[in-house]
């Protein structure tokens, strides 16, 4: 939900022929605010991959998260869409992180303060557990390269977040 009785629903489509994200905003009576189509989340040069994830911004829009084998490694994406449909960061979206190595099965929750907080696989260096906050304007809150979550090895994987009132994360993962 959007916080306007609207939702925002996104998903992966490949009807170019390869995958791209695309999302449409409906209202309770199954009106449709934005082209019959969808919006098209990253209409730029991108290889999408994995899942896509989505929360509100708590604006009206949505942010979205992806991983993109763009750079020639799998690396986390992501796009806010404004309540009008607008792509706030560009076409291309916003690097979240696009460090060595693969980055990927992302999972993502609103921090309650206008952004979002994203977590995922990273193999850097091992199977480890990432994670990053973004703003609204697309900016990293936290270190550039990402917070280690688990950095334990082994093999983590099914990463899950949710936060609380204050925008605190909780991570769980299985190892």
């Amino acid at each position: 939900l959007d916080g306007t009785g609207s939702v925002i629903v996104v998903w992966m489509d490949s009807r170019a022929g390869y995958t791209e994200i695309y999302a449409q905003k409906i209202d309770t009576a199954g009106n449709v605010y934005w082209p019959a189509d969808g919006i098209n989340v990253c209409p730029g040069p991108s290889s999408i991959s994995g899942e896509v994830r989505a929360v509100p911004d708590g604006a009206g829009g949505v942010f979205v998260t992806w991983s993109d084998y763009r750079n020639g490694s799998y690396d986390i994406f992501a796009q806010r869409v404004d309540g009008n449909g607008a792509l706030v960061w560009g076409d291309a979206g916003m690097p979240v992180c696009t460090y060595a190595g693969d980055q990927y099965a992302q999972e993502m929750a609103s921090d309650h303060a206008g952004g979002a907080i994203i977590v995922w696989q990273d193999y850097r260096v091992a199977n480890e557990i990432y994670a990053q906050r973004i703003d609204a304007d697309g900016d990293l809150l936290w270190n550039p390269d990402a917070v280690p979550v688990s950095t334990a090895g082994g093999y983590g994987y099914d990463v899950r977040i949710v936060t609380n009132a204050a925008g605190e994360p909780y991570i769980a993962w299985v190892d």
